[in-house]
């Protein structure tokens, strides 16, 4: 698949590059690979690789994230390869996952805490794209449950400014760009 440009191993990816323009990301389709050979200590099937490029790598206001596009659950070795990123290179890192349930970003299994009933997966706790109202800004955003025991909200607490609010994570602008990168038609070269 192509977008802008540029030639995707997947339309999953493509269409994480289309969202990533509408919300006017500033990101790179993999633009870094990771040298594995001066990461001591890996187990054997990380070490088997040379390198790694992960698939994109996106300015999330002052720190680049490192987000990895996946259909399916990702393997113990995926996995692996974003703990690696995080704790040897220093770069948060991520899967995206589903263009059709598009809101998870989730984390390691390894480096997050559980959060209650909020799983992209078995293993993976959610971090979600949020818009921020007090940064002004489309961050990412960690999900808790908050309120009184019978009546729990569902908020995400923005990662730069630390303000917990409901329904960040479906506002608006987000559901317009999921939908423009859901329904795009490569053939066509337009949305839905």
């Amino acid at each position: 698949m192509s977008w802008a440009g540029t030639d995707f191993k997947s339309t999953l990816e493509a269409r994480l590059a289309i969202l990533y323009d509408v919300l006017c990301f500033d990101f790179e389709y993999e633009a870094i690979t990771f040298n594995l050979k001066v990461c001591k200590g890996l187990s054997a099937e990380i070490n088997n690789r040379q390198v790694y490029t992960p698939d994109f790598l996106v300015k999330d206001r002052s720190e680049h994230v490192i987000i990895e596009a996946k259909g399916p659950e990702p393997t113990e070795q995926e996995e692996l390869l974003l703990i690696v990123v995080r704790n040897f290179f220093g770069f948060p890192a991520y899967f995206q996952r589903y263009m059709f349930d598009p809101y998870y970003l989730t984390f390691d299994k390894h480096k997050a805490p559980c959060l209650e009933g909020m799983r992209a997966s078995r293993t993976s706790p959610t971090v979600r794209w949020i818009e921020c109202r007090y940064c002004n800004c489309i961050s990412r955003g960690v999900g808790a449950y908050a309120g009184p025991r019978n009546n729990k909200t569902l908020t995400w607490t923005c990662v730069w400014c630390g303000k917990a609010e409901p329904n960040v994570d479906r506002t608006p602008k987000l559901l317009r760009a999921y939908k423009i990168a859901r329904e795009y038609d490569f053939h066509t070269k337009r949305a839905g």
